[in-house]
């Protein structure tokens, strides 16, 4: 990460997202597409999906962190080994 103040600072990454309002239709976005190894396509929500949306309640976590999911950790430090095993031309 550059912090800007010309200073660099080791900051693992966890997980890019990527988001657009249409596919790709030129050769220089193809390119950015083309990195992208998951993809999922959504429809739209609608204005009622919306508002059910917003007022879905949030589940009962006990003082967990909302947003953990079970073994993610695990599953993050297996693929950042493999990822340093790969060996680069």
């Amino acid at each position: 990460f550059d912090n800007g103040a010309g200073r660099r600072e080791d900051c693992p990454i966890r997980c890019v997202v990527g988001a657009s309002n249409e596919l790709p239709e030129s050769d220089e976005l193809d390119a950015l597409y083309d990195r992208f190894l998951l993809r999922k396509e959504v429809l739209p929500v609608s204005d009622d999906g919306l508002l059910r949306l917003l007022g879905t309640p949030v589940p009962d976590t006990d003082g967990a962190d909302p947003g953990a999911l079970p073994g993610l950790d695990a599953a993050i430090a297996a693929l950042s080994a493999a990822a340093d095993a790969v060996e680069m031309p």
